[in-house]
């Protein structure tokens, strides 16, 4: 059991990184600084250092977290009890990521920099951890693919890692979409959001059933 002091430093660390996903999502992270993120977390610069010695270890923390919130979310899909098919899964998977954008903006953010900003050491210990959570969300995809083309509702004549790299581009340009041109999109083109993800499954849907299949 943890004593108080290890409590305490527990809540100070979370409050800092809920501190600095606050300022990366408002400022960016060429923009924001340490100074800005100590403020928000209303402790001294010091105290961060101790906590994070740098501003990109810390970017690297949050990336981590936010591949985590995602596979925790899609972690369901992967249960050997579930009757769904690989292309049912895939587009369950599909509204997860969705759902994930949408309800957590600032880890979405984050991760979709994170090789834009990166400056870790790839040998050091936390790039490693970084590339492994994010690894999970990628391969999940990939094995959707692979349960479809096994199960008959996908087509045999894809080729999986291909198609799954295109997925997931599609999916993350929708979430860029959905942050940074949602205006635009629903009231300058008259295209409502919902819509909008009904049209990209149904050309997912074309493109990859087997139409002989489930």
């Amino acid at each position: 059991m943890k004593n108080q002091r290890e409590l305490n430093k527990e809540a100070r660390r979370k409050a800092i990184m809920a501190a600095a996903e606050r300022v990366f999502l408002l400022k960016g992270f060429e923009g924001a600084t340490v100074d800005d993120i100590a403020r928000e977390a209303e402790c001294t610069k010091r105290t961060l250092y101790s906590y994070f010695p740098g501003k990109d270890l810390l970017f690297n923390e949050i990336v981590i977290r936010g591949y985590e919130v995602l596979n925790n979310l899609t972690e369901e899909l992967m249960s050997p009890d579930l009757t769904a098919t690989g292309l049912e899964r895939l587009f369950m998977y599909g509204d997860l990521y969705i759902k994930f954008f949408q309800d957590f903006p600032q880890y979405f953010v984050a991760m979709t920099k994170y090789e834009t900003h990166r400056k870790v050491d790839p040998a050091l210990e936390l790039y490693q951890r970084t590339y492994a959570v994010g690894e999970v969300s990628f391969n999940r995809l990939l094995f959707f693919l692979h349960r479809g083309i096994e199960d008959g509702s996908i087509r045999r004549d894809i080729e999986p890692l291909g198609t799954a790299l295109t997925l997931y581009a599609q999916i993350i340009g929708m979430g860029i979409l959905w942050l940074n041109k949602n205006s635009y999109v629903q009231e300058m083109k008259g295209k409502p959001w919902t819509k909008l993800i009904q049209d990209m499954q149904g050309l997912i849907r074309t493109a990859l059933q087997n139409e002989g299949g489930k």
